[in-house]
């Protein structure tokens, strides 16, 4: 199949082969089906106009992954569960501003147009408390993503270590992707990221999955040489050899 401009070859190459068996290796396959889903659908030039559902799958794809590596890997003590808070959404919000104010003309909030000074109004109690609580919550998800990031990555809960940079950007950006936003101002072709922009975020993820996960599979491999060697000190028969 004759492959787009911007990524004229093909996304399959040794590395990627390699990060797909290093996920394939886990026990949960279904990152491993993920990755290569991902990888299968950036190795198809889209249709036109289904460029933004393309990479709005991708997304999706490599959020799964990322959100789901901790469990996966289940190595590091101290690290914060994905958590299900009961979240304050913003329809709750526009809620509380409609009690608050009613339907409110929103023209009352531009700034007076003779002395430009911003208008003042007055806010009810039960406003702030719910925007006050959507904010802090919002900041004990960020710190629980965080530490969950640093554990997958380092193999320690150390969320301010720059080497976890690279990462978080690339999650930021498929997290950016994942919604059409139809009707919005980002569905045209000429917004979509292009391939060597998507390119960049999955080789930082790869990069640290590859390092990551060769720890992460050499350290089970001692383990299990030392458990097999304690076992045959103490007369255990090695159920690996055994016919």
């Amino acid at each position: 199949m004759p492959r787009n401009k911007s990524s004229p070859e093909s996304w399959w190459d040794a590395t990627r082969t390699e990060v797909f068996r290093l996920l394939s290796d886990l026990e949960d396959k279904s990152l491993a089906g993920m990755y290569k889903l991902a990888i299968d659908l950036m190795d198809i030039p889209p249709k036109d106009g289904w460029e933004r559902s393309r990479l709005s799958s991708v997304g999706h794809c490599f959020r799964e992954i990322l959100n789901n590596l901790p469990e996966a890997l289940n190595d590091v003590q101290g690290v914060p569960d994905r958590g299900h808070p009961d979240l304050i959404s913003t329809g709750q919000i526009s809620a509380a501003i409609e009690e608050a104010f009613g339907k409110l003309d929103l023209a009352v909030l531009k700034p007076n147009a003779d002395t430009h000074e911003a208008r003042m109004v007055t806010i009810p109690a039960t406003l702030v408390e719910t925007l006050t609580l959507f904010a802090a919550e919002h900041r004990t998800i960020l710190k629980r993503v965080a530490r969950r990031d640093a554990a997958t990555i380092l193999g320690r809960v150390d969320p301010a270590d720059p080497a976890l940079v690279p990462w978080k950007a690339a999650r930021d950006f498929f997290m950016g992707q994942t919604h059409l936003n139809v009707g919005g101002t980002r569905n045209a072709p000429a917004d979509v990221p292009t391939d060597n922009e998507v390119r960049t975020h999955v080789s930082n993820i790869e990069a640290s999955l590859r390092a990551r996960l060769g720890v992460f599979f050499d350290t089970v491999e001692s383990l299990n040489d030392l458990l097999h060697a304690a076992n045959r000190q103490v007369g255990v028969p090695d159920t690996e050899s055994a016919p």
